[in-house]
């Protein structure tokens, strides 16, 4: 398994089940250089602090541990949205285009491709997000991607793709 030991700062939020930014950050770098490609430098993103409440710390308590987060934005990275269907969630599917970058990536996902979301998008020309932790072939057969990656939470692994 490769090693999360590069991060740059704490890799989760606490009280919450989604990776932060940095945490993000280190899985793409690590998934662009297993396909041999180069990752955008975090230089390149801008950041911002604000306040939240961690999915976790809600279901357990009032919600009085707020912590103070970093966001990470990358100018122009998700301006070039071609398509959202508007669902909430499951089954939101979102295209992204930008001619700025070479090669098609597919993502099924859950929540957490949030915090990927703009590194994938500045990376890819095309770029296609799946809402759904299910590996559908139809829509790699449709998307004829270059790359496929599925990203989830470990609590939604309940079957492995077919083939």
């Amino acid at each position: 398994y490769p090693s999360f030991s590069d991060v740059l700062g704490e890799s989760y939020y606490k009280g919450d089940s989604h990776w932060n930014y940095y945490g993000a950050y280190s899985a793409y770098t690590l998934y662009m250089k297993s396909l041999g490609l180069e990752p955008i430098s975090i230089e390149l993103c801008n950041k911002s602090i604000s306040y939240m409440k961690g999915d976790l710390i809600t279901k357990i308590s009032n919600g009085v541990n707020v912590e103070k987060v970093e966001h990470f934005s990358i100018e122009g990275s998700l301006e070039h949205k071609v398509y959202d269907n508007g669902v909430v969630n499951t089954g939101r599917i979102q295209e992204y285009i930008n001619n700025d970058a070479s090669g098609s990536i597919l993502i099924f996902h859950s929540s957490s491709i949030d915090w990927m979301k703009p590194f994938l998008v500045k990376s890819f020309r095309k770029s296609k997000f799946i809402w759904n932790i299910n590996f559908d072939t139809n829509e790699v057969k449709g998307f004829k991607p270059d790359h496929v990656l599925t990203q989830t939470n470990e609590r939604f692994l309940v079957r492995y793709p077919d083939s």
